[in-house]
């Protein structure tokens, strides 16, 4: 009996699912009819350069593509007033956006009734395949895991950007559960809370459910408020279907399954098909980046204003923002005519000296003290200015390029606020040498410079063989401190785009410390040694560097600084090295899996030398390398 009375259980679940399935296919070819509406939304703004105005939007059609956005489809408001001069510069990553501006957060709804346990390893295989270089960017794009449980989802993996975190979750199987579930209640329960989940508000959201598309019971919602809801967020729904070889007919389950994810902007695939998991995660990555909106204020203000940006051949879809303009924000100006904005040069082998003009200004209308300034060109610095004369200077270029290049003036004011001037294009053309005489350098000033440079030759060569003669006579001795200098030289690194700040970057999780105060005063001036700022490891604060190599990583038996309780930090992680000759520490990259970074720069194949204060970063492991 009780045999019979599970097998009529399971022909009246399978009755009900079947109807299901049948409703919600028409609900399907209705929405297909329909169609589900476009979204945009704004991720990041930028007033640094007002009265340009940078502006992070993406956004997703109805099949969930990436919009193209352009400057003929897309219309910004400014404060109620439509911006002037929209351009559309292109995709941005992360580096180049403001914080939290770009990225991925996708979550992934694991559903695991025992009759899948046969596809465990499968699906360790298809998340670990999208937490990849391929896929996730470290840093950037964030995964978190669940499970379906019995009225809500039950977290098994905190949100993490770390390839390493992922991997390291899998070292145990994914849990078995026996009792009921409710995928609907599960899956409502983390889309109504998706925002809150989020590592930063400007992530780019995705669910990715792996079920077999059973239990779509609820106690709280219908089923169709799934796709419903993820639709009004704009939030897509991919789906992976899990085949349960418990279920005698798994067709009804395969369709629930595919008509959430039509429904919701969404792929279906199958656990089972390699090409459909690739299309997913590559739909997903797609939305890592973000577009560039750029516009330029009619009549610049401070204060706060609402942004909108509409598409133009459906002005329903919109996404609005507040931006905020300083009131005493800096703004600066590159004066370049348009007929000085073309040259001719027959080669680009030597630097082009060029004579530039820059005006600032502020938006209260106050003159105040500029500390620091810079050229750019094609994004790099190209040149410091002289504050004093950034009404009229010159520089030499060497980055320079044969067609378009922009060229931007960076300030920064005695109140620290920077500004970058629009984007100015100037077109060099390849042919007999002629530049505009408002931009050429004078002649006296090209005279100064090579007698500056050849009194400097000279000097320098008579300093040289001055050293070199009193040296062999024994009357002077190269001091102790400059011994290392030639290695020293390797250290200096520069910023690219951005003025360095004035007063040195201050970290909130831990202060600047002295060496540590057990050690002898003697010592503290010279030994080297690690400042732990952030691990979930108990160690001491500092570590002294007492060894040629120090080795760091979360296995006891590979390292000497072992992170043993730190998932992000790879068995063998990275390497200080001494260095006798260059007198100097370099640390190298063990191949770890989330790579190993100096000041968030990554550290390349061939080692980094460190210098005092340098930020180290293995996986979310955050130290501070001191010595002299």
């Amino acid at each position: 009996m009780p045999h019979k009375r599970a097998f009529f259980r399971k022909i009246i679940w399978l009755g009900v699912v079947a109807v299901f399935c049948l409703l919600a296919g028409q609900g399907q070819m209705a929405a297909a009819q329909t169609g589900v509406g476009s979204r945009l939304f704004i991720t990041g703004s930028n007033t640094n350069s007002v009265p340009t105005v940078d502006l992070y939007v993406y956004g997703l059609d109805g099949a969930g593509q990436p919009l193209a956005l352009t400057p003929a489809t897309v219309v910004v408001q400014h404060g109620g007033e439509q911006a002037a001069s929209v351009a559309v510069p292109g995709q941005v990553d992360a580096g180049a956006a403001p914080p939290n501006s770009a990225g991925t957060f996708t979550i992934f709804i694991v559903d695991t009734p025992p009759g899948v346990s046969d596809s465990l390893e499968a699906i360790r295989q298809a998340i670990e395949a999208y937490a990849s270089p391929l896929y996730m960017r470290e840093g950037v794009d964030f995964v978190a895991i669940y499970q379906v449980g019995e009225t809500a989802a039950t977290q098994l993996l905190a949100p993490t950007d770390f390839h390493n975190a992922v991997k390291n979750f899998f070292a145990q199987p994914l849990p078995i559960l026996n009792g009921p579930t409710a995928l609907v209640d599960s899956v409502m329960d983390l889309l109504t809370t998706l925002n809150g989940l989020k590592p930063h508000p400007g992530l780019a959201p995705a669910v990715v459910i792996l079920s077999d598309g059973t239990d779509v019971v609820s106690t709280a919602h219908e089923s169709p408020e799934v796709f419903q809801f993820a639709a009004e967020q704009g939030i897509p729904i991919h789906t992976i279907w899990l085949n349960n070889t418990n279920l005698n007919v798994p067709e009804p389950g395969r369709a629930y399954m595919q008509t959430v994810a039509a429904n919701a902007r969404g792929l279906a695939g199958s656990l089972d098909d390699a090409g459909s998991l690739t299309a997913i995660w590559s739909r997903i990555a797609q939305f890592s980046q973000r577009t560039l909106i750029r516009y330029v204020i009619a009549n610049p203000a401070g204060g706060e204003f609402p942004v909108n940006v509409s598409l133009a051949n459906e002005p329903g879809v919109t996404a609005t923002a507040q931006v905020t303009v300083r009131a005493n924000a800096p703004s600066v100006t590159l004066n370049l005519p348009l007929e000085n904005r073309t040259l001719s040069l027959p080669d680009l082998e030597d630097p082009v000296r060029l004579r530039l003009s820059a005006t600032a200004t502020w938006m209260d209308g106050a003159a105040r003290t500029i500390t620091q300034a810079q050229l750019l060109v094609n994004g790099l610095v190209a040149a410091e200015i002289n504050p004093a004369q950034l009404d009229d200077f010159q520089v030499e270029i060497s980055q320079f390029q044969f067609g378009e290049n922009t060229l931007e003036v960076q300030i920064e004011d005695e109140q620290g606020l920077q500004a970058a001037s629009p984007a100015v294009t100037l077109f060099i053309d390849q042919g007999e040498e002629e530049v505009p005489a408002d931009i050429a350098p004078s002649s006296s000033f090209l005279r100064l410079l090579g007698w500056l440079a050849l009194i400097a030759v000279v000097l320098g060569g008579l300093a040289v063989a001055g050293y070199f003669l009193l040296s062999r006579q024994g009357r002077i001795r190269l001091p102790q401190s400059l011994t290392g200098l030639a290695g020293r030289l390797g250290k200096l690194r520069l910023p690219l785009s951005r003025l360095p700040r004035r007063a040195p970057r201050q970290t909130a999780a831990a202060p600047a410390a002295a060496p540590p105060p057990e050690e002898p005063a003697a010592a503290q001036e010279t030994a080297p040694y690690l400042e732990i700022l952030e691990s979930v490891t108990d160690l001491p604060r500092y570590i002294p560097i007492e060894v040629v190599e120090t080795r760091l990583g979360r296995s006891p038996a590979s390292s000497d600084v072992v992170f043993e309780n730190d998932i992000t930090v790879s068995r063998l992680h990275a390497s200080i090295i001494y260095s006798e000759e260059q007198d100097a520490f370099g640390i190298f990259d063990e191949q770890s899996t989330s790579g190993t970074w100096v000041n968030n720069q990554p550290v390349p194949g061939n080692g980094m030398t460190l210098l005092d204060g340098d930020e180290i970063r293995l996986g979310a492991v955050r130290l501070v390398f001191h010595w002299r």
